[in-house]
């Protein structure tokens, strides 16, 4: 099985898109700061671009931890968020969690078993990638404009 969490109405063929807004007519209604609808162990895979700069106070993590549970050994969470430290994070008034690369080293992992890998992307060649330590040249010049992850579970 494969979620495509904050789908809006992006909707990607083979994948089960969940949005929290009806309106946007996703595959289910699903709201990211409760107990996701889903068996331990039963996805394969979980997109979620450029929707956990939505969710307030420490339901990001609240949600990671039920990523966890719901992905199978060997799933993996796709996710790609704007960095705290450009426009592009604080220019829509819903944004309201900010992210580093630090962010996601300094993440509480210690109960779970994941391989990270997360780099800084560039606002409009999302293919680019760049080493982590990119990140400090947005104080002097807002060039890279995303973090984009990817966590693979090991084990159980």
């Amino acid at each position: 099985m494969k979620l495509h969490f904050g789908c809006g109405t992006k909707k990607l063929v083979g994948w089960i898109n969940c949005d929290n807004d009806a309106g946007c007519n996703p595959d289910k209604i699903i709201d990211l700061t409760k107990p996701l609808p889903f068996e331990d162990n039963s996805v394969d895979e979980i997109l979620c671009w450029n929707t956990m700069e939505h969710l307030p106070g420490l339901y990001p993590m609240k949600l990671l931890e039920e990523i966890y549970r719901i992905l199978k050994p060997g799933g993996t969470f796709k996710f790609r968020v704007p960095m705290a430290c450009t426009p592009t994070a604080h220019i829509a008034i819903d944004h309201v969690s900010y992210y580093t690369p630090q962010s996601f080293r300094n993440m509480p992992w210690y109960k779970y078993k994941f391989r990270k890998h997360i780099k800084v992307i560039l606002p409009l060649i999302h293919s680019l990638k760049f080493p982590e330590w990119c990140w400090y040249l947005n104080y002097i010049f807002p060039l890279f404009t995303g973090i984009e992850g990817k966590l693979i579970k090991e084990g159980n």
